[in-house]
């Protein structure tokens, strides 16, 4: 084991592909602050939100189970588009 923690190489460490402004402590603080935010309020919407708002539909008839089966499937879909995409569309000038 000695010989690999020698060799390997920790990601973690590695700033080799990062700007300035990527590496400014303030800016990482910024957008720590702004993605919490945003992800405290996505958990409340889709935790507490969401299913407080199909309280008043009470017991869900089959073509209204149908429709959140098929937002289901629209948020899951596009959900896959945007991880799959959006890391080929902001490195691509890396790519090409």
């Amino acid at each position: 084991f000695s010989t690999l923690n020698g060799s390997i190489k920790l990601v973690e460490q590695d700033m080799s592909g990062l700007s300035e402004i990527e590496q400014d402590p303030v800016e990482l603080d910024k957008a720590y602050k702004w993605i919490t935010q945003r992800g405290y309020v996505l958990t409340f919407v889709l935790v507490i939100l969401w299913p407080l708002l199909s309280i008043p539909a009470g017991v869900f008839t089959e073509s209204y189970f149908a429709f959140w089966v098929l937002v289901a499937i629209v948020w899951g879909f596009g959900a896959t588009c945007v991880i799959t995409f959006m890391p080929l569309f902001e490195s691509q000038d890396e790519i090409t």
